[in-house]
Order: structure tokens, then C-alpha cells, then sequence
């Protein structure tokens, strides 16, 4: 976050340490609700990425029996990438 909120940073034996000082601080900047479902967004859209590779593995290894499973899965998700995709810009 670009604005951070609600800690402190101490030196405590020749180390720095951050202390949360108000939970509710945090929790009450502007800047969190923008954020946050920003980065959840843009994790389902990893995940159907990451889903479609792994699909696109299986299907390149082209064992019989399998190949609805992985073109199943392959199109779910391309489909979650790209909608997470359009939803994080």
C-alpha cells in the first residue's frame, strides 16, 4: 500500500522493527479498499492461469482417456483468466 497506517517503526538491538499500533487504522484507510480487491482479483486470475497451464501440459502429453478432463479444465480457465484479467485493469 501506498499509505501506509496505524504502525511504528522501532530499533531494537541494531534491528528495525514494524509494530502494528492501531488494527483499526488499517482497516479504516481509504487506500485498503481499493487495494484489496485489486490483489484478490488479480490471485483467482493467476489461478485460472496457472490451472489453464497445467491443462495445457496434460493435454500435450496426450494420454488416451484423458483428454476432456484437460480440455475441460483448459477452458475454465482461460475463461477465469481472462475474466480476472479484464477485472484487475
Amino acid at each position: 500500500m501506498q499509505h501506509p497506517t496505524g504502525f511504528t517503526i522501532a530499533v531494537m538491538g541494531g534491528r528495525t522493527r514494524i509494530r502494528l499500533t492501531s488494527f483499526g487504522d488499517v482497516v479504516a484507510n481509504p487506500q485498503l479498499w481499493r487495494v484489496f480487491p485489486h490483489l484478490i482479483i488479480a490471485a483467482i486470475m493467476t489461478a485460472g492461469v496457472v490451472i489453464a497451464g497445467m491443462s495445457a501440459y496434460g493435454l500435450l502429453r496426450k494420454k488416451k482417456g484423458e483428454n476432456h478432463f484437460f480440455k475441460t479444465s483448459l477452458r475454465y480457465g482461460l475463461w477465469v483468466g481472462l475474466i480476472g484479467a479484464l477485472l484487475t485493469i
